[in-house]
């Protein structure tokens, strides 16, 4: 019975620890390049009025971002999806391309973490990644509304790389190996 009991325990801790890492800076790996990015919707969402739609029981959902990656390169091109949160840094873990080269496609907004409340804003841009660099900083994006109904004003994108250098090396030392993205358009095959 104690067996049962401590194989229990192990499990319940092992299936807790992916949720705990989850919430820290992931560390690079040798064949890992992490994207770095923020994404802020100005003015706040009025998430109370989105959660009187969304079914919950008992902890309402939180608003998430997430991002659309893809490597270029490879034969069969599997999307990197990398969920965040609104203004905070957040970091999205790839594998190494060939060619250190990644399709940035789109941001989105899931208010209440529902899909019909969802704002897309689509990038389209090219992110080439130099080499050996470990951790890659695609910007501060801003969406900046004017109404109720999420009428765009202005898109853009902000440089707070000194930030994201600083969080970097707060956490892993002064010989963190980061680069800012060099986002241009995608060649026409």
């Amino acid at each position: 019975m104690k067996k049962i009991v401590c194989i229990g325990l192990l499990f319940a801790l092992f299936c807790a620890m992916p949720a705990m890492a989850q919430s820290a800076i992931p560390k690079a790996k040798t064949n890992d390049v992490i994207f770095v990015y923020k994404l802020q919707v100005l003015p706040a969402i009025p998430t109370e009025f989105y959660l009187n739609y969304a079914d919950y029981r008992k902890t309402p959902p939180p608003t998430v971002t997430q991002i659309n990656l893809w490597p270029i390169n490879n034969f069969i091109a599997v999307p990197v999806v990398g969920d965040g949160k609104l203004n905070t840094f957040n970091y999205v873990r790839c594998s190494r391309d060939k060619k250190n080269e990644y399709q940035f496609h789109n941001l989105v907004v899931r208010v209440a973490n529902m899909s019909a409340t969802s704002l897309k804003f689509d990038v389209g841009l090219q992110a080439n990644v130099p080499e050996g660099v470990q951790y890659v900083y695609l910007g501060t994006f801003i969406f900046r509304y004017s109404d109720e109904f999420f009428t765009p004003e202005s898109f853009e994108r902000l440089d707070e790389f000194d930030l994201v250098v600083e969080e970097l090396q707060a956490a892993f030392g002064p010989d963190v190996n980061v680069a800012r993205a060099k986002l241009i358009e995608p060649e026409e095959d």
